[in-house]
């Protein structure tokens, strides 16, 4: 089976150590004794089809990251550009967020009907902590989300192909839930992140700023645009059939390489894929919280913005579809500690030499410093 022989021969990634482990047969309980945390609040998943050899050093400190302490207060954006020094800024409080870290990858042949879980980076992320899924998985939790998938002509028209994992690779946060929800009772936030977006300072500190900043249920980074702003997209036709009957207002577009979702915003979710109702995560996603009463939509960088006449900055002020942000371009912005987002950082080799030479992060996140070169705005 195409699955099993991946697991059998590829790196140690996808050696399934524990086979079988989810809904089916207990799964959950079993893995209560070593794998949950019962202090949890947010939950970090790496939803992705593929994790590249730098991948797993800089997944593994991030990890390292959300064990940390956090540093008490970040500063904020005001009276700073990127290119300049400027005077000292106040203060936004951040909290000391408890949190964890997912890598969930999607195989597409893989024959369990459950998560398959891999211990092989225990070490530096936690048992459990990386796992695989495939088709079977999605047609035994959501079976008429892989039903109508196969009828959607939208879907089925995708070029190329890997777009068409954007119509459902969220689901894997609900697959995880539905198994171990009940391990973490104080779990209030799911993150979903691509590899290729990477944050210029400790994890832990943008959970704890996005925390108190904002309690919105659908957290993305933006910007928001409506089909009228946006007419060459060509999602916006091929899932014309989900938006039947939403006023305009309600239509928009927001990139979602990374996002965080409340427990509201996961049943929403839930229930529509139970439905066998689904779309381009791009369009789909703040649709969805739009349509439903009580969802609140926010954009990442609402915390530390600044807003002028002819300037305007904010975390996510990095985050775009093109064109690709180097290695070198996004680490200079970690050396400084910037605390921005940035996506997409397509080759991430330039970190496998810069984390070699570091040391592991165990002491409260440095300073804040900022850049004095050169930097690029979108």
């Amino acid at each position: 089976m195409a699955g099993s022989t991946a697991c059998a021969t590829a790196p140690p990634l996808w050696r399934p150590r524990y086979p079988g482990l989810g809904h089916t047969d207990g799964g959950t309980e079993r893995c209560e004794s070593w794998c949950s945390d019962q202090e949890c609040e947010q939950l970090v998943t790496i939803a992705t089809h593929e994790v590249s050899a730098a991948d797993h050093l800089v997944l593994q400190r991030l990890a390292l990251e959300l064990r940390r302490p956090a540093a008490p207060h970040v500063p904020a954006r005001t009276q700073y550009t990127i290119h300049d020094a400027a005077p000292s800024a106040p203060l936004v409080e951040s909290r000391p967020v408890k949190a964890q870290l997912r890598v969930m990858i999607y195989d597409e042949g893989n024959p369990s009907t459950d998560l398959i879980y891999n211990d092989s980076l225990s070490t530096t992320i936690s048992p459990g902590g990386w796992c695989v899924w495939g088709n079977k998985a999605l047609e035994a939790f959501f079976p008429r989300l892989a039903d109508a998938l196969s009828r959607h002509y939208g879907y089925l028209g995708e070029w190329p192909s890997y777009f068409r994992l954007y119509y459902f690779l969220s689901s894997a946060l609900a697959i995880w839930d539905r198994t171990f929800a009940k391990a973490y009772p104080r779990l209030r936030y799911w993150w979903r992140m691509e590899p290729d977006v990477l944050f210029s300072g400790s994890l832990r500190t943008l959970l704890g700023v996005l925390d108190i900043a904002t309690q919105a249920d659908c957290l993305l980074p933006g910007p928001f645009l409506s089909q009228r702003q946006m007419p060459s997209y060509s999602h916006w036709e091929r899932n014309a059939d989900i938006s039947i009957g939403w006023p305009p207002s309600q239509i928009l577009w927001s990139l979602v390489v990374v996002a965080r979702y409340s427990r509201r915003m996961m049943d929403l979710l839930e229930s529509s894929w139970d439905a066998g109702l689904f779309g381009f995560e791009e369009i789909s996603m703040p649709a969805l919280c739009l349509t439903s009463p009580n969802c609140t939509l926010a954009k990442i960088g609402s915390a530390g913005i600044i807003e002028e006449e002819d300037f305007s900055y904010s975390t996510a002020s990095h985050v775009q579809f093109r064109p690709f942000w180097s290695c070198e371009e996004y680490l200079s912005s970690r050396m400084h500690n910037t605390h921005e987002l940035w996506h997409p950082v397509k080759d991430r080799n330039c970190l496998v030499r810069f984390f070699a030479h570091q040391t592991p992060p165990t002491a409260p996140s440095p300073e804040f410093n900022r850049p004095t070169g050169k930097g690029n705005l979108p």
